[in-house]
């Protein structure tokens, strides 16, 4: 939540996650990712417009075609737990096709899919997580 370098290891596609030099931390924070595609790499900047430090972050794109943003919010729920939910907007305009629309939730979904899968992944790493939950209490929904 707080260190934009950490997408690198929840993020397929992500190659680097930094702050913008210059940019305050928290609120009006400016995170930079690059993105790796099959045969090309994709820049995309957000901006943190709200945080709860440890518990909630709301960010909004500052690149891309359309307004756009996300929200992750973390709730304990156990001494050794929590929940994640982590939720992706997108104002398309007036007259977009249902296909383009339909690409746009695959993509969100799709997005969704990877960081759960990242997740289980880092859960059943013993190294990180001794003695704590397994890959199997991390779950979609």
């Amino acid at each position: 939540m707080k260190d934009p370098a950490s997408a690198v290891v929840l993020s397929d596609t992500i190659v680097l996650g930094a702050h913008l030099p210059g940019t305050p931390d928290g609120v009006g924070e400016i995170q930079v990712f690059v993105h790796q595609g099959d045969d090309s790499r994709l820049g995309s900047m957000l901006e943190v417009v709200a945080m709860e430090p440890g518990r909630r972050a709301v960010t909004r794109q500052l690149s891309g075609p359309c307004p756009a943003g996300g929200e992750l919010v973390i709730l304990p729920s156990g001494p050794e737990a929590c929940q994640l939910t982590q939720s992706f907007w997108t104002l398309l305009p007036a007259g977009v096709s249902r296909r383009d629309a339909r690409a746009v939730e695959s993509a969100y979904r799709e997005s969704l899919r990877d960081l759960v899968r990242r997740l289980k992944e880092r859960a059943a790493d013993d190294r990180l997580w001794p003695a704590c939950a397994s890959s199997s209490d991390v779950q979609a929904g």
